[in-house]
Formats: C-alpha cells, structure tokens, sequence
C-alpha cells in the first residue's frame, strides 16, 4: 500500500509538466492555423481585386471601341468633308482600331491567365482547409488528452492529500518520545506505550515511570514487539517519499 501511494506521489508532477507540452502544442497548432486562415483570405481578396479590374477595362476598352467605330461609319458617309482629312482621320482610327483590338485580345489572356491563378489559389485554399480541419482535429484531441490528464493529475493529488493525515499520524506514531527519533528495537511497557529499547534502559537507570504517562513501572517490564521494527523501517520510508514531494 505504501510502494503504490509512493508510485503515485511521484508521477503527478510528470503528468503535469506532460499537460504544460500538450497545452503549449495545442497553442502553436492554433497560431499556425490562424495564420494559414489569414494567408488564404488575403490571396482570395487580391485575386477579386484583379479580376474586378480586368473586367472594368474591358467594359471601357469596349465602350471606346463601339464610340470609334459608330465615328468612323459617319465620316465615312459624309459627302461634305475634304477627301484626304476623312483618309487621314479614317487611317487613324484604324490604327486606334487595330491598337484596342490587340490590348482587348491582351486583356483576354490576361483574364484567361486570372482564371487559371483563381482556380490555383482556390485549389490552395481547398488544401489549407483540409490542413485547418486536420489541425482542428488534432488540437481536439490534444485538449481532450490534457483534459484527461488533468483530471488524472487532480486525482493523484486528491489520494495524496487524502493519505497525508494517515502518514503523518503513523510517523508521530512511530516516534520514540525519550528521543523524538523513529524507533529502534520497539518494546511495550504495561501501560501500553512503546518505546526504543536503549531508551528503556537509559530511562530506567534513573526513574521508575512510564516517560509518557509517568504511571508506576518495573524495569523488566518492556516486551519487545515483533514485526513492529520492520513497518517502521517502511514506514521511515514512505515519510521521507512523502517530504520530498512537498
């Protein structure tokens, strides 16, 4: 009984420092996770940006084009105007007309390129959530394991405390009062107090009382106790596992 409360005594503060790692790991998977949720969240805005602005010079792109050509159709039709200014203003929009066609064929594979990086940056995404879910996961289990070892920790310290009354009366118990030291070669007088032997002897020499009750005694009266030096001997020490403790 005394090797199991011993046992006990000595691993509670190793399932402490163990819950400490566990708690403390369990804080670095939730920083990292954080921080792949933010990385994820400032692609996807970025890449929105992008797109949206694509589409908005498109539009523009489209607009200026239409206005060229609707211009180009009435100088074409006017009668009045000098024939070698409309050459001139028609040789112009053309090459206006070819400039936009080939930024609008640019802003095509430009938008074709932001399409292939959306789709890259949302297949990114999927495997940040599958390793954000994996880390969930693994936090979960970690807070439950703290929360068992917490509870193990909280047990042992319980069936310590619970035992200290228990020990600390078994040491005054097996304290010899002549020499306030553990007993040795325990003997029992007839008022039924128990002392070391030499003590006995040393006492005896000079008085004819028990040193605790001081009732009456005769020297030869003290009867060694068998099997009672042995459970002091343990006894000494479970005491001394208990002081190292505190």
């Amino acid at each position: 009984m005394d090797n199991t409360a011993g046992d006990h005594e000595g691993s509670a503060p190793i399932l402490g420092q163990l819950a400490g790692q566990l708690k403390a790991t369990k804080a670095a998977n939730d920083w990292t996770l954080s921080c792949l949720i933010d990385q994820a969240d400032a692609a996807l805005v970025a890449h929105q940006a992008t797109v949206n602005d694509v589409q908005n010079r498109e539009e523009v792109y489209h607009m200026e084009l239409q206005a060229l050509k609707d211009k180009l159709v009435c100088l074409e039709g006017d009668p009045s105007r000098h024939f070698d200014n409309m050459k001139a203003t028609i040789n112009d929009l053309r090459l206006t007309n070819t400039h936009l066609q080939n930024s609008y064929r640019s802003l095509l594979k430009m938008h074709t390129a932001t399409r292939v990086e959306h789709q890259a940056l949302r297949r990114l995404n999927q495997g940040v959530q599958s390793d954000c879910d994996r880390l969930r996961a693994n936090c979960n289990e970690l807070q439950a394991t703290c929360t068992v070892l917490e509870n193990l920790r909280d047990s042992l310290t319980q069936e310590v405390e619970s035992k200290r009354g228990v020990i600390e009366a078994l040491a005054e118990f097996c304290r010899c009062v002549v020499c306030t030291s553990f007993m040795t070669r325990p003997c029992v007088i007839e008022c039924g107090h128990v002392f070391c032997s030499t003590c006995l002897d040393t006492w005896f020499d000079t008085h004819a009382t028990c040193p605790l009750c001081r009732g009456i005694m005769s020297p030869t009266e003290g009867r060694p106790i068998l099997g009672l030096s042995e459970v002091i001997s343990k006894m000494v020490g479970a005491h001394a596992e208990y002081r190292d403790l505190l």
